[in-house]
């Protein structure tokens, strides 16, 4: 809510929505995020914002690709950006990619969700900002980060290949699915 412009008639706040309430709202949780993490880079604030957005009610009833185009990632959530529960954990890599690297994560899944039934979900958030031209402040065409997610007893050497292939496909514009 906002004070509302009908003040004099008694009328104190009101109810308002739109991408000009959306800006302070999201600015004021990248403030709470860099208070308790003043380190973090933009893409980490950026990160931690887009991966505990949940879309707000109403928009579930749509279809995602209508609810997305509508709401985006919807609206963030400070409690899942910052905190860990018994449900959630966030981790996070916050580092450099040298042009070709290949670079590993071992994920630990607790052994709860691995051996229960039904749905489960990990969400991976990605963010990464390619090398710009000193000279043209530009951001040179070609540059892609590929990515796999690969179970635990799938051998290193095999997941490295897999990378190569994902990436020898997108430099031949290949799709990943053929």
């Amino acid at each position: 809510s906002t004070t509302s412009p009908e003040f004099a008639t008694g009328k104190v706040f009101t109810y308002t929505d739109g991408t000009s309430i959306a800006a302070p709202k999201v600015a004021h949780l990248v403030a709470r995020i860099l208070g308790v993490m003043p380190e973090a880079s933009a893409n980490l604030v950026r990160a931690l914002l887009v991966n505990s957005a949940g879309l707000p009610e109403g928009a579930h009833t749509q279809p995602l690709a209508q609810a997305m185009k509508l709401c985006g990632f919807g609206v963030p959530n400070l409690d899942r950006a910052l905190f860990c529960t018994d449900e959630r954990a966030t981790a996070y890599f916050a580092g450099e990619i040298e042009i070709d690297d290949v670079l590993m994560f071992d994920i630990h899944v607790p052994s709860e969700l691995t051996e229960s039934k039904g749905t489960k979900r990990i969400t991976v958030t990605v963010t990464y900002d390619p090398p710009v031209s000193a000279l043209e402040q530009l951001r040179p065409a070609g540059i892609n980060l590929t990515w796999k997610i690969a179970k635990a007893n799938v051998a290193e050497n095999v997941i490295e290949a897999e990378l190569v292939a994902a990436a020898e496909q997108e430099l031949a514009g290949t799709p990943d699915n053929e």
